[in-house]
């Protein structure tokens, strides 16, 4: 099927546009909306929808190009080096001369504090509680002697003898009571100053002496054993 010529095509365009104007003008004013519709096929060039579309879609325009790049937004420039800008603190404001706050800790229980030089204390001595001297008497054991029985009793206060009497002592005799008469206080004597039972013989009379030391010396054991 041949072409035909382009004076040919719009003649019958033409044509065709004045018939249709003609039919809007003689219809009713509800039809003319329905005649003024585009003929199926034709673009408003008078060229089938099906090359205009193709041509459109060959030939992009270099306006969309455009308007694409000028739509996208800008990326914010990033910081050479990727330092982060450091934002800067709210700056406190207040009346002119007031002192900015200070943290204040809280208070709690204080420890013991440690001396300077850091060696423990040693504790303090305590005072032993003081003894009352207690007065105490001791009684010897009867020596039987040649002359007659002997036998002495101590007196003791704060750990020191501090009198020995003689209990017995032999008088069978008038020379026995002058013998012992003049024996019992040297050998007192004696005991105070020895505090112990190491005493000489007395006045001569020396198994009275010996009885008077016995009885002493069974005295002071009786005492060493109640720990005196």
């Amino acid at each position: 099927m041949s072409r035909l010529p382009r004076p040919a095509v719009s003649v019958i365009l033409t044509t065709g546009a004045l018939a249709v104007l003609l039919q809007v003008i003689q219809s009713p004013p509800e039809h003319r909306m329905s005649i003024l519709r585009p003929v199926p096929g034709l673009h408003a060039t008078g060229r089938p929808q099906g090359r205009a579309a193709a041509s459109s879609s060959r030939r992009p325009g270099p306006s969309r190009a455009t308007s694409s790049r000028s739509a996208a937004p800008r990326a914010a420039p990033t910081p050479t080096g990727g330092a982060v800008p450091a934002v800067p603190a709210p700056a406190t404001t207040g009346p002119p001369g007031s002192l900015a706050p200070t943290a204040v800790r809280p208070s709690g229980p204080s420890g013991p504090t440690p001396s300077s030089s850091g060696a423990p204390r040693s504790p303090s001595p305590r005072p032993s509680p003081s003894r009352t001297p207690v007065t105490q008497t001791w009684t010897g054991q009867t020596i039987d002697t040649q002359y007659g029985p002997v036998q002495v009793q101590l007196t003791t206060r704060s750990g020191q003898i501090t009198d020995a009497q003689a209990l017995q002592m032999p008088a069978d005799t008038a020379r026995s009571q002058e013998y012992s008469s003049c024996a019992a206080p040297q050998l007192r004597q004696e005991v105070l100053q020895a505090q112990s039972a190491n005493i000489d013989t007395a006045c001569g009379a020396s198994y009275t002496s010996q009885g008077y030391s016995q009885s002493v010396q069974s005295a002071i054991d009786a005492w060493h054993a109640a720990g005196g």
